[in-house]
């Protein structure tokens, strides 16, 4: 697939993932959480336990980042 060809996949289909993630914000069952940790809290609970440094590395955040978010998750 050349370059082109993926930008204009992807150029046509940010605006229906942008309404998706805000329909399903605005649906949550949870509203207590961010967006970034309800994000942290579905790699966890799809992938289970790991550390730190792989959650920061799977949800491209820094570790201080990670340790803030599961924090906040208690």
């Amino acid at each position: 697939m050349t370059d082109e060809l993926t930008y204009q996949i992807a150029s046509g289909l940010r605006h229906t993932v942008t309404r998706l993630y805000l329909t399903l914000r605005r649906h949550s069952p949870v509203n207590e959480l961010t967006a970034a940790q309800a994000s942290a809290l579905a790699v966890l609970m799809d992938d289970g336990p790991m550390r730190m440094g792989e959650l920061a590395e799977r949800e491209s955040i820094r570790m201080p980042t990670a340790t803030s978010l599961v924090d906040g998750l208690h």
